[in-house]
């Protein structure tokens, strides 16, 4: 008999976790078991011409050995008198050394027009990925039950990210009036005000309380720039409502069409005149409005770990302090890391050649999509086409309006028959059927060329 006040457990093996330990065995993607099944036979045009193409994997490997070849260089010369420093316990807000580095890296980069004391070492938090930044971020700024307000589509992840441990409940702002049509392309949809306040007033309803608005730009998974103005709307929207304004950055440095494109202006950079039309108090201003970047993408090294956060509040500094210790980054790691940022004649040779290389990936991808009849929002930034399913899905569902579950009937379709793995418009929130991402920087030029072929040779067979 179990004594009194403890509930003897069901006999299942399950029933070991708790409640929270169940939710975590779920997949923190639905197509997660599809891409681990794809990474066990993928595509080689000569030894395995036909394994599986992964178009879902937001990375960017195209410079990524050169990256970590340097860092493997930049590791092997520690210093005798900083092996010491480094082999024991540090800051867990990050070394004083890469905090610098990072300072350094954003002036120089994307937060060139944020003032030189508004940037420094002091305003910098690290941890073990830019997950792990949101992850934080969601449970010092809002309780279990909570909700955050994402305009959508949105990274898949952020669902995962922001339940898993710490309880807030994501409420997607999708803005549709710009979407492409079936005569073409449109500008891809830019948030709005009137979106997020809806959302929040969905949120409210189902008896959540928003804390919180997290902005993807460059967009995952629209892959384009956001203007300056409608970020800056959306910011004053946010602070006149006491909501935190969480900028997710990450694709800041991987602008690689800035000629086709608005020019990315950091929220670090809009937030005091977006403060000012709030009417808030530049002190309050600098609670509401944090900066997440990180070194997965822009650097090519998502195996690093090293998530970023830019933010002039020092009570999240001082929490982040804290709960930090639980996703530290290793001290050599970041001592390898500071050593390559401040080679900025090494940095500034590297993002002009990714910049590059995405530009060709982007242009392959497009011209495989093409292939298929297959229509995207133009991507300008970041490692993703967002491309217009909807004639195709309409074609294999046989359905004159399809729903979510004939997508996902398609995307099956597509994995097991054309042996190509795309990310479903749905994981997105996108609010209609039919759009899928497909990331064009994890695999190489050939790769993208055969998943037109074969996307074409799908179609056609339908």
């Amino acid at each position: 008999m179990a004594p009194d006040g403890i509930s003897p457990g069901s006999g299942s093996h399950a029933q070991a976790l708790s409640d929270r330990g169940l939710s975590a065995t779920q997949p923190a993607l639905s197509y997660l078991p599809e891409f681990l099944e794809a990474l066990k036979c993928l595509f080689h045009p000569v030894e395995n011409p036909s394994g599986f193409i992964p178009l879902v994997v937001a990375q960017n490997d195209l410079m990524g050995s050169v990256v970590i070849k340097e860092l493997v260089s930049r590791h092997a010369m520690i210093p005798d008198d900083v092996v010491s420093s480094i082999s024991g316990y540090d800051d867990f807000l990050g070394s004083a050394r890469l905090r610098a580095s990072l300072a350094a890296y954003l002036k120089s980069t994307f937060m060139r027009d944020v003032s030189e004391e508004d940037v420094t070492a002091d305003h910098i938090a690290i941890a073990a990925g830019a997950g792990a930044i949101i992850e934080n971020l969601a449970f010092l700024l809002a309780d279990a039950g909570d909700s955050a307000i994402l305009p959508a589509p949105y990274y898949p992840a952020f669902d995962n990210d922001l339940q898993v441990r710490a309880k807030v409940t994501p409420v997607p702002a999708p803005e549709l009036k710009n979407f492409p049509d079936a005569h073409g392309v449109s500008p891809a949809p830019v948030p709005t005000p009137a979106s997020l306040a809806a959302a929040a007033a969905d949120a409210v309803q189902k008896g959540t309380k928003p804390r919180m608005v997290i902005f993807t730009n460059p967009s995952n998974p629209l892959g384009d720039v956001v203007p300056a103005q409608n970020v800056q709307e959306c910011m004053v929207w946010a602070l006149r409502n006491k909501l935190h304004f969480v900028s997710d950055e990450v694709y800041a440095n991987s602008v690689f069409d800035a000629e086709n494109a608005p020019p990315f202006v950091s929220a670090a950079a809009l937030k005091d005149a977006a403060g000012r039309e709030a009417g808030m108090e530049p002190s309050e201003v600098d609670e509401y409005v944090h900066v997440v970047f990180g070194m997965s993408k822009d650097l090519c090294v998502s195996g690093l770990r090293v998530g970023c956060l830019y933010t002039k509040s020092q009570h999240v500094i001082s929490a982040l302090r804290n709960v930090s210790y639980f996703c530290g980054v290793p001290n050599p790691t970041q001592h390898a890391l500071a050593a390559l940022l401040d080679d900025t004649a090494w940095m500034k040779n590297f993002m002009e050649t990714n910049f590059k290389k995405l530009k060709e990936s982007r242009d392959a991808a497009s011209a495989a999509l093409a292939v298929a009849g297959i229509q995207h929002t133009r991507a300008t930034a970041g490692l993703f086409l967002y491309a217009d399913f909807t004639r195709v899905l309409k074609k294999h569902s046989r359905a004159d309006e399809p729903t979510f579950e004939h997508e996902r009937a398609l995307f099956e379709a597509l994995f097991k028959e054309a042996r190509v793995l795309v990310t479903p418009g749905r994981d997105c929130h996108h609010p209609t059927p039919g759009w899928f991402r497909v990331c064009f920087a994890a695999v190489g030029v050939k790769s993208l060329e055969e998943a037109g072929r074969r996307l074409k040779r799908f179609i056609d067979a339908i």
